[in-house]
């Protein structure tokens, strides 16, 4: 199932280190792991907008930046075509701040992930083998840590 589109969204706020999380996924999806396109980007990068994303990830890490967060996933979920369910979203503003992201009607379908990653991609992603999800049937693949 390899050669699929990934997306990593860092919000377009200031800090001075690359986001650990993201770049874990990167590992996990890129060409050492399963071997997808994987282009990462920070704040909305129109560029983006005419490819077909199979998954997006976004991170969140300063709970006083929710409106940079805010834009980051109203951005994803352009860019998911409006796919959100192919939208995860997680990291420290996202599991401290879980209900709130819960409660936007607008980011309805995206998957908050609250607190660590610790098991294998298709238990701690909540994906569902079912309804043939990307890597769903990955149950003892590299434990992804964190999207934080």
């Amino acid at each position: 199932m390899a050669n699929k589109n990934i997306l990593l969204i860092e919000p377009g706020y200031k800090n001075k280190y690359p986001p650990l999380g993201l770049m874990k996924i990167a590992q996990y999806h890129g060409p050492e792991g399963k071997r997808d396109s994987v282009k990462f980007i920070k704040g909305p990068d129109k560029s983006v907008l005419g490819a077909c994303w199979d998954r997006i990830y976004v991170t969140t890490l300063f709970s006083f930046e929710w409106k940079k967060i805010s834009e980051a996933i109203d951005f994803a979920v352009l860019a998911s075509g409006g796919q959100s369910n192919n939208v995860f979203v997680g990291g420290i503003a996202a599991s401290l701040m879980h209900e709130s992201f819960l409660q936007e009607k607008r980011w309805a379908g995206v998957r908050f992930i609250k607190g660590l990653l610790s098991q294998a991609p298709a238990s701690s992603l909540q994906l569902d083998p079912f309804q043939e999800e990307l890597y769903s049937e990955d149950s003892t693949g590299l434990v992804l840590s964190c999207i934080s």
